[in-house]
């Protein structure tokens, strides 16, 4: 599903933000306040948010039930963010003001964060999709790989964690920021705003380092305790991880196609011919689709694949 559709660009109530971001796009007199302008982009958000817990049949869901779009006074380094418990994105005021006073580009901070959103509706509607599965991955390599409160106490400052040491290549930041462009050209669209002036050739080459970025799976780990190398492979610290976290299978249904425990409780990792068993004996075009991405996913690594057998991970 998409954040943005018609019903709500074409809103009667937006009518008002969608002329002045046409205004300040053309450089001409913008005829509201920035006060004005800023509540018609809090109410705007937070409607895509609405619509999209709506149509995820999330809306009446407890953990979203104080969902919140803001703008707060932030560091001048930090654009916005997410706040997973709260269900609120905060965008930082210095990139609403930013836009107001011409650089429509800074919206992309804005969609970043509702992709952000997006991705937490997903993964807790457990949606069967490949760069999902990947993302549910690393989140849970990353979860445990914290350090308990107690191993502070005893430093003079807190190490730099998995997630700081590998923001760049963290699959949930360069999926969001693939899809923040993407939103934030088709909202251009959309809203009928010739966007040729803004940065468009910067942008296919970021979508090109994005895309490259997304492509590497090594992750630093020198700052982990609980690896003895410097340098880790993303799915191969997850099993390592999953090994002593088998709890994870029944917390999140979607590894069972990959994963099982066999009677004597030992972890183990389908084959790909397995997998293509699984494939041929489902009946949910949405699990099937998923399956095929993730066979195919696996060749990359498996090319002999045939010759493999069950093994304990």
């Amino acid at each position: 599903m998409n954040l943005l559709n018609l019903k709500i660009i074409k809103n009667q109530d937006f009518k008002d933000l969608i002329n002045t971001l046409k205004d300040i796009n053309n450089k001409t007199k913008v005829t509201i306040s920035y006060h004005e302008f800023k509540e018609l982009l809090i109410k705007f958000f937070y409607t895509i948010m609405k619509s999209y817990l709506t149509k995820s049949n999330l809306l009446d869901n407890k953990n979203y039930q104080n969902f919140s779009f803001q703008i707060q006074e932030l560091p001048r380094n930090i654009g916005g963010k997410y706040i997973i418990k709260e269900s609120t994105i905060i965008i930082n005021q210095s990139i609403i003001l930013d836009i107001y006073h011409g650089n429509l580009f800074n919206l992309k901070t804005i969609f970043h964060e509702l992709n952000h959103f997006k991705i937490d509706c997903d993964l807790e509607n457990s949606i069967p999709n490949i760069n999902l599965y990947r993302i549910l991955k690393e989140k849970l390599l990353y979860s445990s790989t914290i350090e308990p409160e107690d191993y502070y106490k005893t430093k003079e400052t807190k190490s730099i964690d998995y997630y700081d040491s590998n923001y760049n290549l963290y699959s949930a930041e360069i999926l969001v920021e693939l899809n923040a462009i993407k939103d934030l050209l088709l909202f251009f669209t959309l809203i009928d705003l010739d966007y040729s002036n803004l940065k468009e050739l910067d942008l296919l080459n970021y979508i090109f380092e994005l895309e490259n970025n997304w492509n590497n799976y090594n992750r630093d780990s020198s700052h982990i305790t609980c690896f003895n190398d410097n340098q880790i492979n993303l799915y191969e610290a997850f099993e390592y991880q999953l090994n002593y976290n088998k709890n994870w299978l029944q917390e999140f249904p979607i590894l069972k196609y990959e994963y099982y425990l066999d009677k004597d409780n030992n972890l183990i990792k389908r084959t790909i011919p397995e997998l293509i068993i699984l494939l041929k004996n489902e009946t949910d075009s949405k699990i099937q689709k998923f399956l095929y991405k993730l066979i195919n996913s696996r060749l990359e690594f498996e090319t002999d694949f045939h010759d493999k057998k069950n093994k304990n991970i």
